[in-house]
């Protein structure tokens, strides 16, 4: 299992400190969550997956985001990428929802104008938007002329192109999904952080 430190506080305080998402979350009370089915209590370190599999989108259509996330960003975040929201309820559907703090150094990615990229892409691999016309175009079943293929890579490439790498705090406020790119984060039982950092 890719799991898990278990921390004294004593050991935990230096991840906290100089760590903005952290202040954000104690001083401003703007929190992350992350939803997960193990029991965590009352808070722990994880090592994140950098192979992450797709559950539900086509595997070429999670490799062509990896690719035009990388080469905008210099990272692959659909398969490295630790997934977070300000919406406890949305964390809630991949199981118990906690608060999460990544553990520096990490960057960031997110959307203004996509909540989730399941938004404009769902399950399937349709495309829902494009152009503020709603289309579906299925990417898994898209023949393999290379015209086609260009096509789908133009609209990967404009949705990329609404993210950015700048302003955890705005990105916390606009409720949209964010992803980390860090080796290790915490994630803290909600009472747990209220009580000992609020």
């Amino acid at each position: 299992m890719r799991y898990i430190k278990y921390l004294n506080e004593e050991n935990i305080d230096k991840y906290l400190t100089n760590n903005e998402v952290f202040d954000l979350a104690s001083k401003n009370k703007l929190y992350l969550y992350r939803g997960t089915y193990n029991n965590i209590n009352p808070y722990q370190i994880i090592n994140r997956r950098t192979d992450r599999k797709p559950r539900d989108m086509p595997k070429q259509l999670h490799y062509d985001l990896d690719e035009a996330f990388k080469k905008k960003f210099g990272w692959k975040a659909r398969s490295a990428g630790v997934f977070t929201t300000s919406k406890k309820r949305d964390a809630e559907e991949y199981g118990d929802a906690y608060i999460f703090i990544p553990i520096k150094p990490y960057k960031i990615l997110w959307s203004p104008k996509i909540f989730d990229l399941f938004t404009v892409i769902d399950g399937k691999g349709h495309f829902l938007t494009d152009n503020d016309r709603n289309i579906l175009v299925r990417y898994d079943e898209m023949e393999s002329s290379d015209n086609e293929h260009e096509y789908y890579i133009e609209v990967i490439d404009k949705l990329i192109n609404t993210y950015t790498d700048k302003n955890i705090k705005q990105a916390i406020l606009s409720k949209n999904e964010i992803m980390f790119d860090c080796n290790s984060y915490i994630l803290f039982d909600e009472e747990y952080f209220w009580r000992n950092y609020n």
